[in-house]
């Protein structure tokens, strides 16, 4: 207090300060001026009341025979009355007692008013409360230190998503807290006890911050309150043999009313609430009501949904009276916050559309209402309730398909052919090394059986001239792994696909006969397209709890060969399904398996009877052993993102 006392004594001192020195400069410039025009020192009379200072500087001006201008701005009424009084005196007073200045251009003098300097505003920066909240955890941080509450729900409420309202004249207040890793309601019970302030949570989820002091204020004023709604009831129950009790905090009502007059309990509670009102009819009926915490619309809209009322607000007004008066169609906007408008109609109950008209507004991704306004209060609430925050799933999926084949052959083959188009080779050639398939000619094989002969009693002699030969013994191993990693993100509910393959195309002959009497046949082609590929498709539903169900599912297909040796017959395909509904944590893998392909084949030609006698089979015949395996895995790990 003794520092705002000094504060205000320094201020005065300083203007009190300013306007000497421009006092004492104006004297002097006058004093000075009054050598140049010799009427400034004129002693003149003049007597006006209640004049303006245009019309007074005029009148001085013509009695001195002087140049003086007034801004016309200046908006003053005088009323004086001088005798025998300097032109210059009068200049003088005029300037010290309504603040005004002179200016001389020449031998004209100017008034003007005295334009203070305007000081420069200081920008302050803007101080962000720090608040960080990890939401898988529900847990808060807060470090505040001489901020305002309002800066601090603020920055709450855009971090923790949660609404926080505050009591009316404490938004202003400086609040310091520091607390670490809590709950949030427990943080918020803790912050407002620390700053001598009170918290509670309404029905609808909002969390109000008030002060403690208002807990007693509220408590006398309810004590007033149901005293005066004590003669209410009395004069209801005199009236209209009603009775209702209600009790008002926060301008949200509290009310238990049996058997209680429509037209008294409305007049009752608006008067109490100081809302402005207009009753188009009397209203008539009693209702009976139990409820708390209810704004003032939702309180019409109880008492009065399932009678011939209605309300509609134009501006801060509510206007009642019966449903059936044009005058009460109503037509509001409902902003959607967190989801899209398209389709909202297929999900709104067919209760809450009997009375109201709906237009879709996707511009502005708005429900447009209209009709009366209980049906349109209703429905808002409904869909209030509905518009929350669409979770995002990132779906990351790996794909690995593992081909894995064996082939083994070997055997003897001995021949007769005349020419290489009957089998029998010119000259012998193959490969002998890492695998051994190798064609004798008669060439061959007779240096060979002459190198054998004369080692022994034996003389094998030498073949025909048609004789060949084929040595074959090789074994083929092979893996072959393909992997890819798609990612997809789709809205929760909603579902998403990939799909990868080929193309391939067979032709398509088709004959006509053109003519009667001599027909001849046209032929034309048609190329037809043959697919196979592996698509993947997954719909993922976000619990309450986090979780995420998966419904998969996967198909793939790919080409085995042509069905005959015509390169432009058609391919052969296999397809492999799975479908499947599964349900993982947020972040969590899952491996898909079960899609796999074996081929096993062993083949084979011989002699009869040896081609079967183990070891020596392998002298007197030619095989061919075959295994392949095709394996399919898919790993999917679902992220959920708000």
């Amino acid at each position: 207090m003794k520092n705002k006392v000094l504060i205000t004594a320094l201020l005065f001192v300083s203007i009190c300060s300013t306007w000497a020195q421009n006092k004492k400069n104006i004297e002097q410039d006058l004093n000075t001026l009054s050598a140049k025009i010799p009427a400034l020192n004129n002693a003149i009379d003049i007597s006006v009341n209640n004049v303006s200072i245009q019309d007074f500087i005029r009148a001085v001006a013509q009695n001195a025979t002087i140049n003086i201008n007034i801004e016309p701005t200046i908006k003053l009424n005088i009323s004086n009355d001088f005798t025998q009084v300097k032109v210059k005196d009068i200049l003088l007073f005029l300037c010290k007692e309504f603040n005004l200045d002179i200016e001389v251009i020449g031998n004209i003098i100017s008034l003007k008013k005295i334009v203070p300097p305007v000081e420069e505003k200081k920008t302050i920066p803007i101080k962000i409360p720090f608040v960080k909240y990890e939401k898988d955890k529900d847990l808060l941080s807060i470090d505040i230190y001489n901020d305002t509450l309002r800066n601090v729900t603020k920055e709450m409420t855009d971090k923790t998503g949660r609404n926080i309202v505050l009591a009316p004249g404490i938004s202003e207040n400086i609040v310091s807290s520091y607390i670490k890793s809590m709950p949030f309601e427990s943080v918020l019970e803790k912050f407002t006890f620390s700053n001598d302030l009170s918290i509670e949570q309404t029905k609808d989820s909002f969390y109000l911050i008030k002060k403690k002091e208002n807990e007693i204020s509220s408590i006398n004023s309810k004590n007033n309150k149901d005293e005066k709604n004590n003669k209410n009831e009395k004069r209801s129950s005199k009236e209209n043999d009603s009775n209702f009790k209600f009790s008002i905090s926060n301008d949200l009502i509290s009310i238990k009313a049996e058997n209680a007059n429509l037209h008294n309990l409305i007049k009752t509670i608006s008067d109490e609430l100081g809302i402005n009102y207009l009753l188009l009819s009397e209203i008539g009926g009693n209702t009976t009501i139990f409820s708390e915490n209810l704004d003032y619309e939702h309180f019409l809209v109880k008492i009065l949904d399932g009678t011939s009322y209605n309300y509609m607000k134009d501006g801060n007004i509510f206007i009642i009276g019966e449903s059936k008066n044009p005058s009460l169609t109503s037509t509001d906007i409902y902003n959607f916050q967190y989801r899209s408008v398209d389709r909202i109609k297929d999900v709104i109950p067919t209760e809450l559309t009997k009375n109201v008209k709906i237009i879709e507004f996707t511009d502005n991704n708005s429900l447009i209402i209209t009709g009366d306004m209980i049906g349109i209060t209703k429905l808002k609430d409904f869909v209030r309730l509905i518009d929350k925050v669409v979770p995002v799933v990132l779906i990351e999926i790996t794909i690995m398909d593992i081909t894995k084949y064996h082939q083994f052959s070997a055997g003897l083959k001995l021949g007769l052919g005349d020419g290489a188009d009957a089998g029998a080779p010119s000259k012998s050639y193959g490969t002998i090394y890492p695998s051994l398939n190798m064609e004798l000619s008669t060439n061959a094989i007779n240096s060979a059986i002459k190198g054998i002969n004369g080692l022994g009693l034996i003389n094998l002699g030498n073949v025909s001239s048609s004789f060949y030969a084929n040595l074959q013994l090789m074994e083929d191993n092979g893996i072959v792994k393909i992997k890819s990693t798609p990612k997809l993100a789709t809205l929760n509910g909603h579902e998403a696909s990939i799909s990868s393959g080929e193309t391939r195309y067979y032709k398509e002959v088709r004959s006509d006969y053109i003519g009667t009497q001599n027909p001849s046949i046209s032929n034309s082609y048609n190329w037809k397209p043959l697919n196979a590929d592996l698509s993947v498709t997954i719909m993922p539903i976000v619990s309450g709890d986090g979780q995420i169900t998966l419904e998969i599912q996967v198909q793939q297909s790919e080409f085995t060969g042509r069905a005959s040796a015509d390169e432009d017959s058609p391919y052969n395909s296999v397809k492999r399904d799975f479908k499947s509904s599964i349900r993982v944590k947020d972040q969590e893998v899952i491996l898909l398996g079960g899609l796999e392909r074996n081929k096993n084949e062993d083949s084979g030609n011989g002699i009869p009877f040896l081609s079967r006698i183990p070891v020596i089979k392998w002298l007197f015949s030619s095989r061919t052993k075959t295994k392949d395996s095709n394996k399919l895995s898919i790993f999917i790990k679902p992220t959920v993102i708000y």
